[in-house]
């Protein structure tokens, strides 16, 4: 399974479309969401 969780580092960010989107545009609530799912994905994932 290959799973890629974005971060701040990244100049863009891609969207559910898959259009790249500059960080700066990006909402805080989904950057919120981002780090969230990140951090229960590593959890979970060997």
């Amino acid at each position: 399974m290959n799973v890629t969780i974005q971060t701040q580092k990244q100049s863009t960010w891609l969207d559910a479309d898959g259009n790249e989107v500059p960080f700066k545009f990006v909402p805080k609530s989904d950057r919120v969401k981002e780090k969230l799912a990140g951090s229960l994905l590593k959890r979970r994932l060997p």
